[in-house]
C-alpha cells in the first residue's frame, strides 16, 4: 500500500514537472510569436492603416527590441513617428540606433532627414549634415537645396538648383522646377513704404492689400479726429472730452504707422508660407 502511494507520488511529481517544462516552452513560444513574426508585423501595419499610430509605434518597438536591425520594422517606426507628429522622438529613435552613415539605407536616412523639416530643426540638420550622413552626390545637394528653400535663402536655392544641371539630375530638377518658379515670382513689398504710405491713416495696410484694415484705420481716426476737433470749435479748448477723443485719435494713428508696417511684413511672410506649403508637399512625398 504504502509502495502504491510513493509510487503514485513519484508519477505525479514527474507529470508536474513535465507540464512546467512544457508550459514554459509554450510561453516562450508565444512571447517571441507575438513580438517576433509576420503576424506581429502585419498588426503593427494594421494599426497604422487604422490611423492608431501611437499604438503602431509601441508595436513597431517591440519587434525592434526583440530582433533589432530590420529596415522594415525602423522604417515603421520612423514614418509612424512622423505621422504622429512627434518628429523629435523619431530623430531621438534613429540616432540612438549608432548606425555607421556609410551602411544606413538610402531610404531610411531620407525619413531621418524627413523629420529635421517636419520638426523645422534646421540649425540640427545643417550640423548632421556638416558631421556627414553619409549622403553622397546629387543627393546632398538635393538636401541642402531642400534646406535653402525652407530657410528662404533663395540666392542659395537658385545656385544650388542649377547645380542639377551639371549633375543631369532631371528627376530632381522636374520635382524642384515648379517651387522655383514661385520663387522667381516671388514680389516682396518693403516695410519702411507700408509706414510711409500710413501717414494716410490706412495707406499702409491698403499698400499691403489689406483694403479691410486700411479703410477701418482712415474711418477710426478719421472720426475720433474729427469729433475732436467739432468739440474743440464749439467747447473751446478747455473741453475733457475733446481732450479724450484727441487722444485716442492720435493712439488710433500711432496704432495705424505701427500697422502699415506689420500688414507688410504679413504679406511678406504669407508669400514664403505660399512656398513652404509646396516644399511640405515634396518632403512627405520624397522624404
Amino acid at each position: 500500500m504504502r509502495f502504491a502511494t510513493r509510487s503514485w507520488s513519484l508519477l505525479s511529481l514527474a507529470l508536474l514537472v513535465v507540464w512546467l517544462l512544457g508550459y514554459g516552452n509554450c510561453r516562450a513560444q508565444s512571447s517571441l510569436d507575438l513580438f517576433d513574426t509576420p503576424q506581429s508585423l502585419a498588426f503593427a501595419r494594421f494599426l497604422e492603416q487604422q490611423r492608431r499610430f501611437e499604438l503602431a509605434i509601441d508595436e513597431y518597438q517591440h519587434i525592434e527590441k526583440t530582433a533589432p536591425g530590420k529596415l522594415e520594422v525602423r522604417l515603421g517606426i520612423l514614418r509612424n513617428f512622423a505621422l504622429a507628429n512627434r518628429p523629435v522622438e523619431g530623430i531621438v529613435a534613429y540616432e540612438q540606433w549608432d548606425a555607421h552613415p556609410a551602411f544606413v539605407p538610402a531610404e531610411l536616412r531620407n525619413k531621418y532627414i524627413g523629420l529635421h523639416f517636419q520638426s523645422r530643426d534646421y540649425e540640427r540638420l545643417q550640423s548632421r549634415l556638416n558631421g556627414g550622413l553619409g549622403l553622397k552626390e546629387p543627393e546632398q545637394t538635393r538636401v541642402r537645396l531642400h534646406l535653402a528653400l525652407y530657410q528662404t535663402d533663395w540666392r542659395q536655392a537658385r545656385k544650388l538648383f542649377e547645380t542639377f544641371e551639371i549633375q543631369h539630375v532631371k528627376q530632381h530638377r522636374l520635382t524642384y522646377a515648379p517651387i522655383m518658379d514661385a520663387v522667381d515670382d516671388l514680389h516682396y513689398r518693403k516695410p519702411w513704404l507700408g509706414t510711409a504710405f500710413s501717414i494716410v491713416p490706412g495707406g499702409g495696410q491698403v499698400y499691403a492689400g489689406q483694403w479691410v484694415d486700411g479703410l477701418s484705420s482712415l474711418f477710426l481716426v478719421g472720426v475720433t479726429g474729427f469729433e475732436a476737433y467739432r468739440l474743440f470749435h464749439k467747447r473751446g479748448p478747455k473741453n475733457v472730452l475733446a481732450w479724450g477723443l484727441a487722444g485716442i485719435s492720435t493712439s488710433f494713428y500711432i496704432a495705424n504707422l505701427y500697422g502699415g508696417q506689420r500688414a507688410v511684413k504679413r504679406y511678406n511672410e504669407k508669400k514664403d508660407a505660399g512656398i513652404q506649403q509646396i516644399l511640405d508637399g515634396v518632403t512627405v512625398r520624397d522624404f
